[in-house]
């Protein structure tokens, strides 16, 4: 009998270990073929690493709730219109 938790662990580390090793071995070179996620992600890290170098005038502190909450619920949205299917 099938060991039920180490079956779904082993099942989700060979899938990581093989979209992982694809990716890398698939060569791709346009911006284009790299995945959603990952362009998605990458962009919004640049963007968080240029407005962390850049202190706004008048601000004491560099971390500002409201406005992260806002960035992450943008982020959160573009992301989910990216994964959009049309019919």
């Amino acid at each position: 009998m099938v060991h039920v938790p180490s079956f779904l662990v082993g099942g989700l580390f060979s899938g990581g270990a093989f979209l992982l090793l694809h990716e890398q071995v698939s060569h791709r070179q346009k911006l284009s073929h790299k995945w959603i996620i990952r362009e998605l992600a990458e962009k919004k890290w640049k963007d968080i690493k240029t407005q962390s170098s850049k202190p706004e005038a008048g601000s004491t502190s560099q971390f500002q709730p409201p406005k992260l909450e806002q960035e992450w619920n943008k982020a959160l949205g573009k992301l989910q219109d990216a994964m959009k299917r049309d019919p």
